[in-house]
């Protein structure tokens, strides 16, 4: 019993036809931010670099001890911001903050736009306060101590 590859080839083109077809029927369905459903996709992964026309030349001790570094910091800054959201998550809960509903208040009053009139009339408010308050006065009584230039 032996197997045709050319059938097991139109095979597996039928089915990723097929399950290409499904996900595109199906509705609801996420893309990832900044990749459009509809363009075709790159067979290079989103992570490797874009191909230069001159060769890279090898990185120096020194480049690589700071390209490690940066690493190291950088996910050290990831990890401190995660548990810095942690502890707010937690501070949040001990204070007996209901999280789920206030975010949908967030939510809310974003999509009515309230926080954004009110943070508008506040800005108006200073900006008046501050033309009122303020003026500019130019004293020219020393215009004889003054040197042309």
């Amino acid at each position: 019993s032996s197997t045709n590859p050319s059938s097991t080839v139109t095979s597996d083109a039928a089915s990723a036809t097929t399950s290409a077809a499904v996900v595109e029927a199906t509705p609801g369905l996420i893309h990832p931010p900044g990749q459009d459903p509809d363009a075709e996709q790159d067979e290079r992964p989103p992570t490797e670099p874009e191909p230069e026309s001159e060769p890279k030349q090898p990185l120096s001790k020194n480049q690589l001890k700071k390209q490690k570094r940066w690493e190291r910091l950088s996910k050290l800054k990831t990890q401190k911001k995660q548990q810095a959201k942690e502890a707010r998550h937690a501070k949040a809960l001990a204070q007996g903050r209901d999280l789920v509903l206030e975010r949908k208040l967030q939510l809310a009053n974003e999509a009515s736009g309230i926080g954004r009139k009110r943070r508008e009339q506040k800005c108006r408010e200073r900006t008046n306060a501050a033309t009122k308050n303020f003026g500019v006065c130019i004293d020219c009584a020393f215009e004889d101590r003054m040197t042309k230039k």
